[in-house]
């Protein structure tokens, strides 16, 4: 049911909104119940493939195989950070502030310099709810 904006009122732009909004939610939850099945059907598979000490396997539609990849996980964030301070090497991190945080010196200190590098923008927002009758 898609619906343009040549819709005439504001109200029934809105309506318009609210509509596509839920048949878009209607759809992602049958987008997470496949995915939680898929998650199901993987954890199958990987003991399938472990208890028969296989990597790769294949069906009439399609193969599957097993590859492994490493990734760190933080467990001593203060030692880390008295890494990357001790030896520079900033670029472990990624580029992100945490927005409450910044927020709360800034708007603490009524100063927004109070965290140099850092400036506040606002983000426009549609709230949208059902009409209540």
């Amino acid at each position: 049911m898609p619906h343009h904006a040549s819709t005439k009122t504001l109200g029934k732009t809105i309506d318009a909104l609210y509509q596509q909004r839920t048949a878009r939610l209607e759809l992602q939850k049958e987008i997470d119940r496949i995915k939680a099945e898929e998650a199901k059907l993987t954890e199958i598979i990987f003991n399938m493939m472990d208890n028969g000490d296989v990597t790769k396997s294949a069906g009439k539609m399609a193969s599957a195989s097993i590859s492994n990849s490493e990734y760190p996980i933080v467990n001593d964030w203060e030692l880390f950070y008295k890494f990357i301070a001790r030896t520079s090497q900033f670029h472990l991190l990624q580029r992100r502030v945490a927005d409450a945080a910044v927020k709360e010196i800034i708007h603490t200190s009524g100063e927004e310099e109070s965290v140099p590098g850092v400036k506040l923008h606002f983000r426009r927002k549609l709230n949208l709810g059902k009409v209540s009758n």
